[in-house]
């Protein structure tokens, strides 16, 4: 008989868990839990590939389940679920729980279930690694001990007052590269092996042509790559680089978009202290680090294998016809055209 993989669903509303429970009972064998205490008790009794847990619940928000869930299981893939556009529930799931997809309700069946399907084969190949999943120890807590190499890092802005602040940040400790359009800094991530990348804003110099566009099927002009095409593009063709985002955005359906299309390793709004932002790329360089050396435990690598966007992406980088606007043009459409959220 198959063995159907694991999913543990949590949430104190009894009906939405009768409710999923119906939706995906055929598929898998579903494990549920009203709170998150009872969820932690059943992550250590039972290899559970991929956990959903509800945002708003009393004692534990689900954010806050999640992270302790990456550390008591490491190979389990969480998703957040949540009915509010809370704005601070989503950077806190990206910072903190390093959340692989975040759903909204009402949620699409359909692409709930193609999301749950893409989280479960992800699953199967983090848990295929040969050892556990180390904890991830920063390069180094002093701010005086230079880490002993140098990584390449990336910063995107064009704000001059920001880009002199983190020039005098970082000049001295990494091999510091800068741009300030999406076509300088992707020229970059060709050239270098960039590890950390922070994105703060980019002067939006060309448009890609023919992009999907949700309202519309195809666009005769073009459209405007904005951060978050960016950030999806960058993160399906160089899967280990680490993304660092400053932002003052308020709006939650852009951070949302940014947890699953831009995958950002952390969320920095501003104002901010600069030993956050310190902080955030010694922990994204020990992360790069990691997954170069065991590329097998990065869940984003799995994802563009999975869905063919990394292999197209390599084929189209190589090609002796290469065009970066039809390059990115390409991808974008196919990336906004998946069928997951």
């Amino acid at each position: 008989m198959k063995m159907l993989p694991n999913i543990l669903l949590v949430d104190d509303e009894p009906l939405i868990l009768n409710s999923l429970t119906r939706l995906l009972e055929d598929d898998y064998t579903v494990h549920t839990a009203e709170n998150g205490v009872r969820a932690l008790m059943i992550l250590q009794t039972i290899a559970v590939q991929v956990i959903v847990s509800d945002q708003r619940m009393p004692a534990m928000l689900g954010h806050e389940l999640l992270a302790k869930a990456k550390v008591l299981s490491p190979h389990t893939v969480r998703i957040l679920l949540t009915g509010y556009s809370d704005l601070e529930a989503t950077v806190s799931s990206v910072n903190e729980a390093e959340i692989f997809r975040y759903i909204t309700k009402p949620w699409q069946a359909d692409k709930l279930l193609e999301t749950l399907a893409l989280a479960c084969k992800v699953a199967a190949r983090l848990a295929a690694s040969p050892v556990p999943l180390p904890a991830v120890t920063p390069r180094s807590a002093d701010p005086f001990d230079v880490p002993i190499q140098k990584l390449n890092l990336l910063v995107i802005s064009s704000r001059a007052e920001s880009m002199k602040v983190m020039k005098a940040m970082f000049v001295r400790e990494h091999v510091l590269h800068t741009a300030s359009t999406t076509e300088s800094a992707f020229m970059v991530l060709r050239a270098w092996p960039v590890a950390v990348m922070i994105v703060e804003s980019f002067n939006h110099n060309y448009h890609a042509p023919n992009t999907y566009t949700p309202s519309t099927s195809h666009s005769n002009s073009g459209e405007i790559i904005d951060e978050v095409d960016f950030l999806s593009v960058v993160r399906n063709v160089y899967p280990d680089v680490m993304p660092i985002l400053i932002s003052d955005n308020k709006d939650a359906a852009v951070a949302i978009r940014l947890a699953n299309e831009g995958r950002v390793f952390r969320y920095i709004s501003r104002p901010f202290e600069p030993e956050s932002l310190r902080n955030a790329v010694r922990d994204a360089a020990s992360l790069h680090d990691l997954y170069v050396q065991r590329p097998n435990l990065n869940a984003q690598r799995h994802d563009a294998d999975i869905s063919g966007a990394g292999a197209e992406a390599a084929s189209k980088l190589s090609s002796p016809s290469f065009s970066l606007k039809e390059f990115f043009g390409g991808l974008i459409n196919r990336l906004r055209s998946r069928k997951t959220y």
